[in-house]
């Protein structure tokens, strides 16, 4: 566990670690490119995420793994989104991780060692603010599940792999607890006894940011000179 860090303070922890081939997953593609964009200079630095073409993905993805197992004594960097956390077979010395919830924890840890280059490999975890200020990990995962994660990664500083599965098994209980009816019952029974914050918790009562995806076509855009 680290301190928090925005993105010039990600960048410079991943220069000043030693580990060969390692990798920054972000909770965003803006958090992602702000930490690549002090980067880019540095070497051989690989940017991934979900919004790039699939066809750009998988090259990139297949120069990582090209690295990772034929260059093993050529410096890599990677930042990332989650899309490497899931179905991609990457081992790394190294991961820094903007602190996520616990599941989201636990793969990118399998992304670490996973093919037993070192003796031990690392996983570090960030609390992440752009800028300093924005904590963007509330865009991503639910209050109940964030406050569960915490309340269980920071009883102390380092967890070894054979701790994860009672961790896992604790985060599971209480989020299943949290979420069941009687939990939401007992809400509402606050709530009317005056506490209404008790049922900030659930939808749609608590904070909700109503999206709409959208697209364009590039071909149907006409510029108009007034």
């Amino acid at each position: 566990m680290e301190e928090k860090m925005d993105e010039h303070e990600m960048a410079a922890f991943i220069n000043r670690r030693e580990d060969v081939k390692q990798v920054a997953i972000l909770n965003t593609i803006e958090d992602a490119y702000r930490v690549y964009k002090q980067l880019k200079d540095e070497g051989d630095v690989r940017l991934l995420h979900g919004m790039m073409v699939p066809v750009h993905k998988k090259l990139e993805i297949a120069k990582v793994q090209h690295n990772l197992e034929k260059d093993r004594d050529k410096p890599l960097k990677g930042i990332s989104t989650q899309i490497i956390e899931a179905g991609v077979d990457v081992s790394f010395h190294h991961i820094t991780r903007a602190l996520p919830i616990l599941p989201s924890i636990v793969q990118a840890a399998v992304r670490v060692n996973r093919h037993f280059e070192k003796d031990m490999g690392a996983l570090t975890i960030v609390p992440f603010f752009r800028n300093g200020e924005k904590n963007t990990r509330n865009s991503i995962y639910a209050k109940p599940l964030q406050r569960i994660t915490d309340r269980l990664i920071f009883e102390k500083n380092t967890w070894l792999v054979s701790e994860m599965e009672r961790l896992v098994r604790k985060y599971y209980k209480e989020m299943f607890r949290e979420h069941t009816y009687e939990t939401a019952e007992q809400a509402i029974r606050e709530a009317y006894e005056g506490n209404w914050t008790q049922l900030s918790k659930y939808q749609p009562f608590g904070q909700y940011d109503l999206k709409l995806p959208l697209h364009v076509p590039w071909e149907n855009f006409k510029v108009c000179q007034m």
